[in-house]
């Protein structure tokens, strides 16, 4: 089932890639929960695909890459680099964040980042 996790995750990020949210967010539970590092949790599969929208809309260049997918059993540490200018200031951003995905029946049930990887890994098990 591990492995089958990452497919998932893996689909909804090569989605969003591709400009389709429909498709990045059908992976999501109706009740997922999104808790974003620096702000607060986010409730439902609607209320995730607003904020993705609200994330975009200031930016004139968003690049936003995978670097590592690492199998977590039922959950999936995905380190993602963001490289974007924001289209009223110019102020360019160039961060990483390390994301915890959670999954149950084949669905996304909760995403955590964390931006130090060593949290990302310890919340998802894989360190002590």
């Amino acid at each position: 089932m591990s492995q089958e996790n990452v497919e998932i995750v893996k689909r909804g990020f090569e989605a969003y890639g591709g400009g389709d949210l429909a498709a990045a967010t059908a992976i999501y539970a109706d009740d997922v929960v999104f808790n974003p590092a620096e702000e607060p949790p986010i409730h439902g599969r609607q209320e995730v695909l607003s904020y993705i929208r609200r994330w975009e809309e200031p930016w004139d260049e968003y690049e936003l890459r995978t670097e590592e997918f690492i199998d977590g059993g039922e959950s999936v540490v995905v380190t993602i680099h963001v490289k974007a200018r924001g289209a009223a200031s110019g102020v360019e951003v160039d961060a990483r964040s390390h994301q915890v995905y959670s999954l149950r029946d084949g669905k996304l049930i909760r995403m955590d980042e964390y931006l130090v990887r060593d949290e990302a890994l310890k919340a998802a098990g894989l360190r002590e």
